[in-house]
């Protein structure tokens, strides 16, 4: 019994280990969408870092709140394009979202992409946000929708 116990222990520790140290991405399913490129089935690490994540929540978060003009004056874009994001995102009015997938460039750059749901739609839209490490904060630089 103590032996089984110790193994259990053991293969724990190690587990917890390998997550701790492993990338936000455990696994990502090789078949793709050919509608938007999206990756059908990720498993993110639940031991992730996710303060990249939680600067993106914050950014939906107000765009969510009708802040789209304010939000989208940091990222580097035409005018046009900005224009057109956030006449889109006032158009369809985002209550919920997920994250479905990250890609982490580096330990300062990160890409989050994101489900998102309108009021009474079945069907999602998606979301790449892209942040970097700016002054010890993480901060959205890229904000690529797919309607």
């Amino acid at each position: 019994m103590k032996r089984a116990v110790l193994i259990i222990f053991a293969i724990l520790a190690v587990a917890s280990t390998y997550l701790t140290f492993a990338g936000p991405v455990l696994y990502r399913s090789p078949i793709v969408d050919a509608c938007c490129g999206m990756t059908r089935f990720v498993l993110l690490n639940p031991f992730r870092d996710r303060s990249p994540e939680a600067a993106a929540e914050q950014f939906l978060i107000e765009m969510k709140a009708g802040h789209c003009e304010q939000m989208m004056a940091v990222i580097a874009t035409t005018d046009e394009r900005r224009k057109s994001i956030c006449q889109e995102e006032n158009r369809l009015h985002y209550s919920t979202w997920k994250v479905k997938d990250r890609e982490n460039a580096s330990a300062q750059q990160s890409k989050v992409f994101y489900l998102r749901w309108s009021t009474g739609e079945s069907v999602p839209s998606a979301a790449w946000i892209g942040l970097q490490v700016q002054d010890s904060v993480w901060r959205v630089v890229s904000y690529d929708p797919i309607y």
